[in-house]
């Protein structure tokens, strides 16, 4: 059986690869993601992904390889994401990330309301990578999600 990651969904600059390489402990500048780069912990997804219609059929097969997904949000993006209701096409759990939370506080409701649209299910982590605001309580959910998953139904990594 193939390891499950972390699937990180976002629009273009939503921080996916800053997020990604915390989450895989890697202390490298982001770049663009041209392509799927699956890290020891996660599946980074480029925002052209979830930006076409057309890739979203490559979202829904990828989910095969993660455990949970990781849905996120820019506040300082005036744009929506997602279609209504696209976190309902994906049969694993689906977790809500508000980025830049230390530069985007005024509009962290337009965040909540796209996440709501899109399906996703409260609580909202509100995270900043760089200040590590908020990761403490991400880390652990992601930490529980994968030991209900694999450790208490006898699963393997």
């Amino acid at each position: 059986m193939k390891k499950k990651r972390i699937m990180i969904l976002g629009a273009r600059e939503s921080g996916k690869t800053l997020l990604a390489n915390y989450l895989n402990e890697i202390d490298t500048p982001p770049k663009r993601t041209p392509h799927m780069v699956y890290g020891r912990n996660t599946l980074d997804v480029p925002g052209s992904y979830v930006e076409s219609n057309d890739m979203h059929k490559h979202l829904i097969a990828a989910q095969q390889d993660a455990y949970c997904m990781l849905m996120l949000c820019d506040p300082t993006a005036r744009k929506r994401s997602y279609p209504p209701g696209f976190s309902k096409v994906f049969r694993i759990p689906v977790l809500g990330v508000i980025t830049k939370a230390d530069l985007g506080a005024e509009d962290m409701e337009h965040c909540r309301a796209e996440l709501r649209a899109a399906g996703v299910e409260e609580p909202y982590y509100e995270i900043s990578v760089l200040s590590g605001q908020g990761m403490d309580a991400l880390t652990e959910r992601i930490k529980a999600i994968w030991e209900e998953r694999f450790l208490k139904k006898g699963g393997c990594r």
